[in-house]
């Protein structure tokens, strides 16, 4: 089961789009070096990536060995995309190990890189330490750390408002998020694992309904194949 915290963030899409964006900061800087055509040198670029990306994962398993981070299976031109559709193909639960990543080469690699790595390793600062509050904290947040919460994703909404590839409508629902922390406590404690999963059950669902009577006929199906998945998980 996913942590609670880090999956709604991850749905919320904050956290992938920004890395995204990073990724590509990263593919086009340069750092790869710069012989051959644009499609050789974004070739290199990805697999220097990777290799870095191999290397991250396991000195921080070393440096870790308890802690249960989910590592993307390979990094490919596949996932990347291309010049035209710069995407990051990631599951939810890569995207949070994968920041981590980010940040760190980011870091180490600042001096060779252009100057808005600066801004991006602050942007990344503050995702990193919003869910580690959500992390560290019980399920009732002390109002100081909420108010560091905003504190955080104001900066990160500072220092990123100008890349339009990170202005999605999900970036506002963070902002709900926080203003409901109060009342509904620390997402880390939730879990949406389940909720997803009755995704396929709706979408067999609606395959099959009478759309003169599609409420009622969905609803009744819908019982009925959340029943059934009950009794074939018994067995």
């Amino acid at each position: 089961m996913f942590d609670g915290g880090y999956i709604t963030l991850y749905l919320l899409g904050v956290i992938k789009v920004f890395n995204a964006y990073v990724v590509w900061f990263l593919l086009l800087s340069g750092i790869s070096g710069s012989i051959g055509s644009a499609d050789e040198q974004l070739s290199t670029a990805v697999h220097v990536l990777r290799m870095r990306m191999n290397a991250w994962y396991s000195k921080r398993h070393r440096a870790h060995p308890g802690e249960n981070l989910t590592r993307p299976g390979d990094l490919t031109k596949k996932m990347t995309g291309g010049p035209t559709n710069k995407v990051l193909k990631l599951k939810a639960a890569e995207c949070w190990s994968f920041l981590l990543f980010l940040h760190d080469l980011l870091s180490e690699a600042r001096n060779r890189l252009p100057i808005e790595a600066a801004r991006l390793i602050r942007a990344a600062d503050c995702l990193i330490r919003l869910v580690y509050i959500f992390k560290l904290n019980p399920p009732t947040i002390p109002d100081a750390a909420i108010d560091e919460c905003f504190s955080l994703y104001g900066t990160f909404l500072d220092l990123t408002n100008h890349l339009e590839e990170c202005l999605i409508p999900k970036r506002h629902l963070v902002i709900h998020m926080l203003e409901r922390l109060p009342d509904f406590g620390n997402p880390e404690c939730d879990s949406n694992w389940y909720d997803e999963h009755l995704n396929k059950l709706l979408k067999n669902a609606c395959r099959s309904v009478s759309q003169a009577t599609f409420e009622r006929s969905l609803l009744q199906h819908m019982i009925y194949l959340v029943r059934q998945e009950h009794s074939n998980r018994g067995q």
